[in-house]
Protein backbone atom coordinates (compact mmCIF):
# COMPACT_ATOMS: atom_id res chain seq x y z
CA UNK A 1 0.00 0.00 0.00
CA UNK A 2 2.79 2.41 0.95
CA UNK A 3 4.68 1.77 -2.32
CA UNK A 4 1.51 2.32 -4.35
CA UNK A 5 0.97 5.67 -2.61
CA UNK A 6 4.62 6.63 -3.17
CA UNK A 7 4.37 5.76 -6.87
CA UNK A 8 1.29 7.98 -7.25
CA UNK A 9 3.20 10.87 -5.65
CA UNK A 10 6.23 10.18 -7.87
CA UNK A 11 4.11 10.22 -11.04
CA UNK A 12 2.34 13.39 -9.89
CA UNK A 13 5.59 15.21 -9.14
CA UNK A 14 7.16 14.21 -12.45
CA UNK A 15 4.01 15.25 -14.30
CA UNK A 16 3.87 18.60 -12.48
CA UNK A 17 7.54 19.27 -13.19
CA UNK A 18 7.06 18.34 -16.83
CA UNK A 19 4.27 20.91 -17.12
CA UNK A 20 6.31 23.68 -15.51
CA UNK A 21 8.61 25.87 -17.59
CA UNK A 22 11.28 28.28 -16.36
CA UNK A 23 8.79 31.17 -16.08
CA UNK A 24 6.22 29.13 -14.16
CA UNK A 25 5.49 29.87 -10.51
CA UNK A 26 6.36 26.30 -9.52
CA UNK A 27 9.71 26.21 -7.80
CA UNK A 28 11.60 23.33 -9.42
CA UNK A 29 13.86 22.96 -6.40
CA UNK A 30 10.89 22.22 -4.16
CA UNK A 31 9.41 19.81 -6.71
CA UNK A 32 12.73 18.02 -7.24
CA UNK A 33 13.32 17.85 -3.48
CA UNK A 34 9.96 16.12 -3.08
CA UNK A 35 10.76 13.84 -6.01
CA UNK A 36 14.09 12.87 -4.43
CA UNK A 37 12.35 11.94 -1.18
CA UNK A 38 9.70 9.88 -2.98
CA UNK A 39 12.25 8.02 -5.12
CA UNK A 40 14.43 7.27 -2.11
CA UNK A 41 11.44 5.89 -0.18
CA UNK A 42 10.43 3.76 -3.18
CA UNK A 43 13.93 2.35 -3.74
CA UNK A 44 14.76 1.55 -0.11
CA UNK A 45 11.53 0.57 1.65
CA UNK A 46 11.61 -3.03 0.46
CA UNK A 47 12.04 -6.61 1.57
CA UNK A 48 12.92 -9.92 -0.11
CA UNK A 49 9.32 -10.35 -1.37
CA UNK A 50 8.70 -6.83 -2.71
CA UNK A 51 12.07 -5.75 -4.12
CA UNK A 52 11.60 -6.82 -7.74
CA UNK A 53 8.07 -5.43 -8.03
CA UNK A 54 8.95 -2.13 -6.32
CA UNK A 55 11.91 -1.49 -8.59
CA UNK A 56 10.01 -2.56 -11.73
CA UNK A 57 7.37 0.09 -11.01
CA UNK A 58 10.07 2.77 -11.12
CA UNK A 59 11.50 1.67 -14.50
CA UNK A 60 9.64 4.22 -16.64
CA UNK A 61 10.96 7.12 -14.50
CA UNK A 62 14.53 6.39 -15.64
CA UNK A 63 16.34 6.87 -18.93
CA UNK A 64 18.11 3.75 -20.24
CA UNK A 65 21.39 5.11 -18.85
CA UNK A 66 19.72 5.95 -15.54
CA UNK A 67 18.17 2.50 -15.16
CA UNK A 68 21.55 0.87 -15.81
CA UNK A 69 23.14 3.12 -13.17
CA UNK A 70 20.47 2.08 -10.63
CA UNK A 71 21.07 -1.61 -11.36
CA UNK A 72 24.85 -1.15 -11.24
CA UNK A 73 24.66 0.72 -7.89
CA UNK A 74 22.45 -1.93 -6.33
CA UNK A 75 24.65 -4.75 -7.63
CA UNK A 76 27.83 -3.00 -6.44
CA UNK A 77 26.36 -2.37 -2.97
CA UNK A 78 25.49 -6.04 -2.50
CA UNK A 79 22.24 -5.03 -0.84
CA UNK A 80 19.81 -7.12 -2.98
CA UNK A 81 21.82 -10.29 -2.34
CA UNK A 82 21.97 -9.49 1.37
CA UNK A 83 18.22 -8.85 1.54
CA UNK A 84 17.36 -12.08 -0.31
CA UNK A 85 19.89 -14.23 1.55
CA UNK A 86 18.95 -13.06 5.04
CA UNK A 87 15.26 -12.23 4.46
CA UNK A 88 15.73 -8.62 5.53
CA UNK A 89 13.40 -5.66 5.55
CA UNK A 90 15.11 -2.50 4.31
CA UNK A 91 13.73 0.84 5.45
CA UNK A 92 15.05 4.34 5.00
CA UNK A 93 14.86 7.53 7.01
CA UNK A 94 15.72 10.87 5.43
CA UNK A 95 18.04 12.57 7.93
CA UNK A 96 18.62 16.03 6.55
CA UNK A 97 17.64 18.57 3.93
CA UNK A 98 17.58 17.41 0.33
CA UNK A 99 20.16 19.27 -1.76
CA UNK A 100 18.93 20.29 -5.23
CA UNK A 101 21.17 22.11 -7.68
CA UNK A 102 21.06 22.88 -11.37
CA UNK A 103 24.02 21.99 -13.56
CA UNK A 104 26.21 24.95 -14.38
CA UNK A 105 27.34 23.37 -17.66
CA UNK A 106 24.18 21.75 -19.02
CA UNK A 107 20.73 23.26 -19.33
CA UNK A 108 17.84 21.13 -18.01
CA UNK A 109 20.08 18.96 -15.82
CA UNK A 110 19.53 18.86 -12.06
CA UNK A 111 21.34 17.09 -9.22
CA UNK A 112 19.50 15.81 -6.15
CA UNK A 113 21.25 14.48 -3.03
CA UNK A 114 19.13 12.86 -0.31
CA UNK A 115 20.96 12.13 3.01
CA UNK A 116 19.61 8.94 4.56
CA UNK A 117 19.97 6.28 7.23
CA UNK A 118 19.21 2.81 5.92
CA UNK A 119 18.12 0.10 8.30
CA UNK A 120 18.31 -3.60 7.47
CA UNK A 121 16.28 -5.66 9.90
CA UNK A 122 15.26 -9.24 10.52
CA UNK A 123 13.68 -10.90 13.52
CA UNK A 124 17.15 -11.50 14.97
CA UNK A 125 19.10 -8.31 14.27
CA UNK A 126 19.31 -4.77 12.95
CA UNK A 127 22.04 -2.88 11.01
CA UNK A 128 21.91 0.87 10.39
CA UNK A 129 24.00 2.55 7.74
CA UNK A 130 24.49 6.19 6.74
CA UNK A 131 24.31 6.93 3.03
CA UNK A 132 23.13 9.41 0.44
CA UNK A 133 21.07 8.80 -2.68
CA UNK A 134 22.28 10.91 -5.60
CA UNK A 135 20.07 11.46 -8.65
CA UNK A 136 20.74 13.28 -11.91
CA UNK A 137 17.56 14.48 -13.65
CA UNK A 138 17.56 15.38 -17.32
CA UNK A 139 14.88 16.63 -19.65
CA UNK A 140 14.17 13.93 -22.24
CA UNK A 141 15.60 15.10 -25.60
CA UNK A 142 12.85 13.24 -27.49
CA UNK A 143 9.95 14.61 -25.44
CA UNK A 144 10.34 18.25 -24.36
CA UNK A 145 9.39 18.95 -20.72
CA UNK A 146 9.59 15.21 -19.87
CA UNK A 147 12.01 14.70 -16.97
CA UNK A 148 13.86 11.38 -16.55
CA UNK A 149 16.34 10.14 -13.98
CA UNK A 150 19.56 9.93 -15.98
CA UNK A 151 21.85 8.66 -13.24
CA UNK A 152 21.59 7.13 -9.77
CA UNK A 153 24.28 6.50 -7.20
CA UNK A 154 24.28 5.59 -3.57
CA UNK A 155 27.12 6.95 -1.49
CA UNK A 156 27.68 4.61 1.44
CA UNK A 157 29.70 6.99 3.59
CA UNK A 158 29.48 4.95 6.75
CA UNK A 159 32.30 2.74 7.98
CA UNK A 160 29.65 0.04 8.31
CA UNK A 161 29.53 -0.42 4.51
CA UNK A 162 27.92 -3.73 3.71
CA UNK A 163 29.90 -5.42 0.97
CA UNK A 164 28.19 -7.99 -1.27
CA UNK A 165 30.83 -10.57 -0.36
CA UNK A 166 29.61 -10.39 3.26
CA UNK A 167 26.46 -12.28 2.36
CA UNK A 168 28.64 -15.33 1.70
CA UNK A 169 31.13 -14.89 4.55
CA UNK A 170 30.96 -16.27 8.07
CA UNK A 171 31.94 -12.80 9.31
CA UNK A 172 28.84 -11.18 7.87
CA UNK A 173 27.49 -8.65 10.40
CA UNK A 174 24.17 -10.44 10.14
CA UNK A 175 25.73 -13.74 11.19
CA UNK A 176 27.71 -12.08 14.00
CA UNK A 177 24.56 -10.43 15.34
CA UNK A 178 22.97 -13.86 15.76
CA UNK A 179 25.95 -15.30 17.65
Amino acid sequence: MFNKFMMIICVSVLHTVALANSEAALDKKVAFSTLGKVLTQSIHNINDRTMSDSLAKLRNKFSIKGWRSLQRSLRKSGVPELIYTHKLQETVRIVGPVNVSQSSSEQNVWYITVPINIEYQSAAMRITQEAADIYVLREDANVPAHILIDNYQIDMSSSDHIDKSLAREKLCPLNLAKA
